[in-house]
């Protein structure tokens, strides 16, 4: 297990003092995170995002100085020098991506509410280990219309996440995250994980939604639900392209389809080829 952070500590320390269980914290956000999250923040499995850091200040004001005072100090310890390893490019982390595994079933959720920007990403994704011991795999997503787009990632099913670096710059923001299991597999078997990312900022929201993959898949769906006043007038899935600046940014001259009543489209695609890119462009 790794060392719990200055943060970890002082949350756990805090709510301990104030006599409160984890159960009683989550209660006192809303419901807004769960409280495996929680649990993790405490141990330092998971770093405070913005979003959580502010949640937490806004329900407990009495705990902001002593958590800040904590943030900035593991800020400041890890800190990486200028040009360092937070200078995260596709192939310099292509060792932290995907795992020894098969993609048995990869599907990814976009929802919209009352904006053109995603609300929240859910990831979910059946794997089959290609060798014994294997018990974590390196997720990456990358924003390439906006550096200040921010997001904030939290596990559903199957395990919690470990680490997750943001990386901005160069009018795109880069996420590399791993997510680690709740067991260790064998050689042959499956597992089953998901996470939810909420779409925290985003100034400059595309009309496609794209992925690539550096390990086999069996099939991948991309699903968009629309469920606020604005619908797109149509859609289209493309690829597989050869890189992310072929993503168109509407359907153009693709065939097109209308957004169905239900305000849900759906667009699967079996054996995409490893290295290029599919997904589903729209039109406002």
């Amino acid at each position: 297990m790794q060392d719990r952070t200055e943060y970890a500590a002082q949350l756990r320390a805090l709510r301990t003092a104030a006599g409160l269980r984890q159960v009683d914290v989550c209660e006192r956000l809303g419901g807004s995170i769960a409280r495996s999250t929680l649990a993790n923040l405490e141990t330092g499995r998971e770093s405070p995002s913005t979003r959580v850091r502010g949640l937490i200040a806004d329900a407990f004001p009495e705990w902001r100085a002593a958590l800040d005072a904590a943030y900035a100090s593991d800020r400041a310890s890890t800190a990486p020098a200028p040009g360092g390893a937070l200078d995260v490019e596709p192939a310099a982390g292509s060792q932290l991506l995907g795992g020894p595994f098969v993609v048995e079933s990869l599907i990814l959720s976009y929802l919209f509410h009352d904006s053109r920007s995603p609300s929240e990403i859910i990831e979910a994704r059946r794997v089959r280990a290609r060798r014994n011991g294997a018990d974590s795999y390196g997720l990456k997503m990358m924003h390439t219309e906006s550096a200040a787009f921010s997001a904030t990632s939290e596990p559903l099913w199957g395990g919690h996440l470990e680490t997750t670096e943001h990386v901005h710059g160069a009018g795109r923001t880069v996420f590399v995250r791993r997510f680690v299991f709740d067991r260790r597999l064998r050689r042959g078997q499956s597992h089953d994980f998901a996470l939810r990312t909420r779409i925290d900022t985003d100034p400059e929201p595309g009309t496609a939604v794209a992925f690539d993959l550096t390990i086999p898949a069996e099939q991948v769906t991309v699903q968009l639900g629309f469920r606020g006043s604005e619908r797109p007038r149509g859609w289209s899935a493309f690829g597989p392209l050869v890189d992310n600046a072929q993503v168109p940014e509407h359907p153009g001259d693709a065939p097109r389809s209308s957004l169905p009543a239900s305000g849900q489209v759906s667009a699967y695609f079996r054996n995409p080829e490893l290295g290029t890119v599919y997904g589903i462009a729209w039109e406002w």
